[in-house]
């Protein structure tokens, strides 16, 4: 299971917002793995620029960022394209509001540190 995973995941490109520089270099080396590319952005903003002018498979967010935070940002693409498949990335254990609010419109939620087995079995 785990090698289909890996040979799908490998041919995919993402997108990958966090605000936590170290966090960000952190995983992103981890995604570099799994991933056929790994772009970044540090907030909301500037990942939806990266959006409008690129294509990617799946869109990995934190939510609370500076400038425009997780929330916005996947209303904003979702607006785009209402079927862009995304994982929220959040080191806060979220009310279950919240939660229910974003389940509907996301493909997971992955609280950090991350197992991988968690993030394979949300992919």
């Amino acid at each position: 299971m785990r090698k289909e995973l890996f040979n799908i995941s490998k041919n995919l490109c993402i997108l990958y917002v966090e605000d936590d520089k170290e966090t960000q270099a952190q995983y992103k080396k981890i995604f570099s793995v799994l991933f056929k590319e790994v772009q970044t952005a540090q907030n909301g903003q500037e990942a939806l620029e990266h959006y409008k002018n690129n294509k990617y498979d799946l869109i990995i967010t934190d939510l609370t960022m500076p400038v425009m935070d997780g929330i916005t940002l996947m209303g904003n693409i979702l607006d785009i394209n209402p079927k862009q498949h995304i994982i929220v990335m959040t080191a806060h254990n979220s009310g279950e509001s919240l939660r229910s609010s974003i389940n509907s419109q996301i493909d997971g939620i992955l609280l950090k540190p991350v197992a991988v087995d968690k993030l394979f079995q949300l992919l």
